[in-house]
């Protein structure tokens, strides 16, 4: 008894060590690193197969019946063919014509050229079929809509530019409480007909941001080309005055140009030109009304002329003009900007205000010309 028992534990032994290969070899490759996969098991099947495989009887053919003439009948002289018939389909369709431009502060003419145009309905998809019996006249080749201009409703005001200078200033500002100081440095540099503007702003820790503009020198001002503002990255907009538009390159879409636009930078000088000019136009209460075009987008500046004022700099007293521009819609700055007139009109004090309080005021310490 003793000895069947002990025979049935060797055999219980022998089955639960057979098991533990087998499972041994299927999960220990997974858990351990570096082993190379188990090789899977192949289970072979061998299939009886005839010596030769056995005739299959011919399959009864039957001659194709023949089908029935088709009998050509004449075509209606209809304009019309049905889509599913045509075996080649062209499709045209007219693009809308693109926005016209009108000039900022004063209402456009009459004229066609002068007013806003509305983008055209697009013309319905015409379908035009080939046909063997029927030839059709290809459809006349569209012609461009003509590129629309910067048209001038009135004429711009006259100008006198100031002279090449280079004006540092002292900044200080507050930003959520934390009041910080920074250098300012805005060079103007007229050259012939064309003309570069770079205004730095650069604080300790805080890094720097450069913008800058370039374009033509006009009788009526500036006419800027390319405008850039520069953080960590760049972004820039292009005035094309013979599309008539400003293209961005921060992917937004493009928006008309308007006759006499400035760029965010360039506006200060043509600002500082325009009082040169004929600062009685514009005082007392005086408004100055033109397209101010940003690294994203483009709005219209309001801006008043309050009056003659003599204010403190690190430079020392001078005698300015204050203008401002007060904010239109919500999050826009209150801007105001003292013009000198011993520097050509060109800011010596210029301080931006947000709505929430916080504020950035450059005030003039140096400046020279060459």
């Amino acid at each position: 008894m003793n000895a069947h028992r002990r025979l049935l534990l060797v055999l219980t032994l022998v089955v639960v060590l057979g098991h533990a290969v087998v499972l041994d070899g299927a999960f220990w490759p997974a858990i351990s690193p570096g082993a190379q996969p188990a090789e899977p098991t192949v289970f072979q099947v061998r299939t009886v197969m005839p010596a030769a495989p056995l005739p299959r009887p011919p399959e009864p053919t039957t001659p194709p019946k023949a089908r029935p003439p088709v009998r050509a009948e004449p075509q209606a002289n209809t304009p019309q063919t049905r889509a599913a018939d045509a075996p080649e389909l062209a499709l045209a369709q007219t693009s809308p014509s693109p926005e016209g431009i009108i000039t900022s502060g004063e209402p456009a003419s009459n004229s066609p050229t002068s007013q806003a145009t509305e983008p055209a309905e697009p013309e319905q998809t015409a379908l035009a079929t080939s046909s063997a019996n029927t030839p059709t006249e290809p459809d006349p080749p569209a012609q461009a809509a003509p590129s629309p201009r910067v048209t001038e409703t009135r004429s711009l005001p006259a100008v006198v530019l100031p002279k090449a200078h280079t004006l540092f200033y002292n900044l200080q500002g507050q930003a959520k409480g934390f009041s910080y100081s920074a250098k300012g440095e805005l060079l103007w540099l007229p050259a012939g007909d064309r003309y570069e503007a770079r205004l730095e702003i650069s604080a300790f820790l805080l890094g720097s941001r450069v913008q800058t503009s370039r374009g033509d020198l006009t009788a009526h001002g500036l006419q800027p080309r390319r405008f850039s503002d520069k953080v960590r990255s760049e972004v820039a907009a292009h005035l094309d005055t013979e599309q008539g538009r400003v293209i961005f390159s921060a992917n937004t879409p493009p928006v008309a140009l308007l006759a006499g636009a400035q760029d965010h930078l360039s506006a200060f000088i043509q600002l500082a030109a325009m009082l040169a000019a004929d600062l009685g136009r514009y005082l007392p209460d005086g408004e100055i009304v033109l397209q101010a075009v940003g690294p994203r987008d483009a709005d219209m500046w309001r801006v008043q002329v309050v009056g003659e004022e003599t204010i403190d700099l690190p430079v020392g007293r001078m005698h300015t003009i204050k203008l401002v521009r007060p904010p239109v819609k919500p999050f826009d700055l209150n801007a105001e900007l003292w013009m000198a007139p011993s520097l050509g009109y060109l800011p010596a004090r210029i301080r931006l205000t947000q709505h929430n309080g916080d504020f950035i005021d450059q005030q003039l310490r140096l400046s020279q010309s060459p």
